[in-house]
């Protein structure tokens, strides 16, 4: 038995929320851009009052879980055509929402293991880095970062860069890349604080890596947030499918 695989889990125990019917973009005859690179973006199952629970006071539970399907749903558009992309899910593959968005969008769903931030990303690296040059973690609700700024970042590892990293404003980072691999980057961090983003600067420094940092960016946390992300450009979803 795979020691790293997430537990199995119940569709019917995690359908509160009625599946979105998501629009598939047309197919297209051009080639990634990155082909030798991965996306990886982590998401997790949309379930009411287990996502986004501080927005629940203004939204409640079924509508922060809403506008994470929203926020994943503008990641995934801003990533497609750069390189392959792989949706990595919490805690695993089975949810209505994240299945649609694997048919739809053309993506390779994988689960996430069991731990903290800091080894699910660690393990999730690992793997992909035996097949592909480089690879770019994201989170589904990062939706400050543009297709420009993800470009940059694939267009930094496919020339050399060992790694990027995008800063947040709330300490941590919205994104983080890298071509090859070191477990030390993942360990002793304090994850969930706003001293993630300079321990792994010091990381990066003291493992030599030679990397590049993209414009800081941020998260949807707050209701506030939510009304930024509204007024991004690009925020498509928002408008389209907004209740």
């Amino acid at each position: 038995m795979d020691r790293h695989v997430a537990p199995r889990c119940a569709e019917d125990a995690i359908t509160g929320l009625p599946v979105i019917e998501i629009a598939g973009r047309a197919e297209s005859d051009q080639p990634v851009r990155y082909a030798r690179g991965r996306i990886l973006v982590f998401a997790k199952a949309p379930v009411p009052g287990q996502v986004k629970t501080r927005l629940r006071r203004v939204y409640g539970q079924r509508g922060a879980a809403r506008l994470y399907q929203l926020m994943l749903g503008d990641t995934l558009d801003q990533a497609a055509d750069l390189a392959p992309i792989e949706l990595w899910c919490a805690p695993c593959t089975r949810h209505p929402s994240l299945r649609a968005f694997g048919r739809e969008s053309g993506v390779v769903l994988r689960r996430q293991i069991l731990g903290d931030l800091g080894q699910r990303m660690s393990y999730a690296f690992r793997r992909v880095l035996r097949d592909a040059d480089w690879a770019l973690i994201i989170g589904g609700d990062c939706v400050s970062l543009t297709t420009v700024d993800l470009d940059l970042a694939c267009a930094s590892l496919a020339r050399g860069r060992e790694a990027v990293l995008g800063p947040a404003e709330d300490g941590g980072y919205v994104l983080f890349g890298l071509r090859r691999m070191s477990r030390s980057l993942f360990r002793g961090v304090s994850w969930s604080s706003n001293r993630v983003l300079s321990q792994t600067r010091c990381r990066l420094r003291q493992q030599g890596y030679d990397w590049v940092e993209l414009p800081t960016g941020w998260d949807v946390d707050r209701p506030v947030d939510v009304r930024r992300w509204r007024l991004t450009p690009g925020s498509s979803r928002w408008y389209s499918d907004r209740t």
